[in-house]
């Protein structure tokens, strides 16, 4: 069995090295976009939100708390919701501006 600490801080080095992935590709998305993408951003600093409250719990979880691993599910559930909002979004294009004229 897994002891707490080796889990919290395995889930704490993952949850760091995703964040600034996140981070970087909020910086690159607002920079390149001439719009501004109230959506975009809204959905990246509530996902990153919920990356930070993820650490906390891992934090937790290896200081021997182990109510810390169940913060750690609990919010990963919830930061679905952003990424989930996200894809459909752009799948069916909802948040761009321009639309197609049918000919």
């Amino acid at each position: 069995m897994a002891k707490p600490r080796a889990v919290g801080a395995e889930l704490f080095v993952v949850l760091v090295g995703v964040e600034v992935l996140v981070l970087r590709s909020l910086n690159q998305a607002l920079s390149n976009s001439g719009a501004v993408q109230h959506g975009v951003r809204f959905r990246t600093l509530g996902y990153a939100a919920c990356l930070i409250i993820e650490q906390t719990g891992a934090a937790i979880l290896f200081f021997g708390h182990a109510w810390g691993l169940y913060a750690v599910g609990l919010v990963m559930m919830a930061s679905f919701l952003f990424i989930v909002s996200g894809a459909w979004l752009l799948l069916v294009a909802v948040e761009s501006p321009t639309r197609r004229l049918t000919p």
